[in-house]
Formats: C-alpha cells, structure tokens, sequence
C-alpha cells in the first residue's frame, strides 16, 4: 500500500506542472514535479529517481530547459517547488 499525491496545476501564463508525489508504507517517497510550458518544451522538472549519482544532493536532482541539464538541487517539495517557481517569474 503506498500514498499518492497527482495533480496538475496551470498558471496564469498557460505553463503547468505535473505532480506526483508517492509515500510508500516502508517510509520511502518518490516525487517528481515537472514544469513545462504550454508548448511542451521542460522548464524544469525536480526529482528524485536515482539516475544521477554523481550529484551532490543525489538522489535530489533537476532537469533544466530544453537541454535537459541535470544538477543538484535541495528542491523536495511542492512548497519548495512553488518558491521557486515565483522567483523565476519576479
């Protein structure tokens, strides 16, 4: 049994984010929140698959624009998400 956070959430410029956020029974989670632009093309997208070992925050990490750049990233929630989010549009 696990617990599950999905939703989808549209801002005022027509881009969204996708959520989803999994608390499993054994205490482990896995999210991922991914912001695109109403185009498709990734703004960015924060998670936690564990495909980046390299990373210092790893398994925490972020994908960056249209070239997909992958790094480090304290980003862990949708709180979080939500911050960073309003700093890039002020």
């Amino acid at each position: 049994m696990s617990y599950e956070f999905v939703s989808e959430v549209t801002l005022k410029d027509g881009s969204f984010i996708c959520i989803r956020d999994y608390l499993f029974m054994d205490g482990n989670r896995k999210y991922s929140y991914h912001w695109q632009h109403r185009d498709g093309t990734l703004i960015a997208r924060w998670d936690n698959a564990p495909h980046w070992p390299d990373i210092s925050t790893f398994p925490h990490h972020v994908h960056s624009g249209v070239n997909n750049h992958v790094s480090a990233s304290n980003i862990r929630n949708l709180i979080d998400v939500m911050d960073e989010v309003k700093k890039l549009y002020i």
